[in-house]
């Protein structure tokens, strides 16, 4: 395939539906394919080689079953699964030192996510942690996920369909702040099934006060290697 064909499937198309790989074979006995049936074709087998892979990687990893108080070592092993994602990011200085947060839940188990950046902003942080959390989800989960961020909320939810239809230019035609990021959490939340809620911070939500914790953690292991003044990047990461 093509990259720009490639890229345009990334970008548009999920895994064939059983009803359109029984279209295809249908066209195949007539022999009336269409020219992007091949494609989607290799596409899909791409993909679902790349999915069980994935499943292999997650199924090796153990969690912590708090579920039942214990410390039980378990897999993550299912595909299509139903996960609360929690998330939350944080920085010092705004652009400065950061880090990222993230609670998954899954079936009962729950596994805690964290990183950092010695130089980014707070909507960076927010971002990354939705967007890494997600890459830990096998494809096609069904996805509840709750952050105290409206610039993330409001953004994939709102904002980005205006962004992508003027070419990433917000309403002043100026360019999208964090596009790498925006294209990124828009490719990977297209892979599930998801519902977005937004939680106010620092309200006592167990959850979000849970991964405030860890990306305070990752804020203090970033300080200690933060740029200094005056040798700032000019981008934050």
């Amino acid at each position: 395939m093509n990259p720009t064909k490639e890229k345009y499937f990334v970008m548009h198309l999920r895994l064939l539906s059983p009803r359109e790989l029984d279209a295809i074979e249908e066209r195949h006995k007539k022999g009336r394919l269409k020219p992007d049936d091949v494609e989607r074709l290799i596409y899909s087998v791409r993909r679902l080689r790349e999915n069980m892979a994935r499943l292999k990687k997650v199924g090796a990893e153990t969690v912590e079953d708090k579920s039942e108080g214990g410390s039980r070592e378990k897999a993550l092993s299912e595909r299509g699964v139903r996960a609360k994602v929690f998330t939350d990011g944080a920085c010092r200085g705004n652009p400065g030192p950061g880090g990222w947060g993230a609670i998954l839940r899954v079936q009962g188990r729950e596994r805690e996510l964290s990183g950092g950046a010695p130089y980014t902003t707070n909507n960076r942080m927010e971002m990354t942690a939705v967007i890494e959390a997600l890459k830990a989800l096998p494809e096609g989960s069904d996805v509840v996920l709750t952050t105290d961020s409206q610039y993330v909320q409001k953004g994939i939810t709102q904002w980005i369909k205006n962004w992508k239809r003027n070419g990433w230019k917000n309403a002043a035609g100026e360019p999208v702040k964090n596009a790498d990021l925006w294209w990124e959490l828009d490719r990977l939340s297209q892979r599930h099934s998801m519902k977005w809620h937004w939680v106010r911070g620092h309200s006592g939500h167990r959850e979000n006060e849970r991964c405030d914790e860890l990306a305070r953690k990752e804020i203090a292991k970033n300080s200690a290697r933060s740029i200094q003044p005056g040798s700032y990047p000019e981008n934050p990461v």
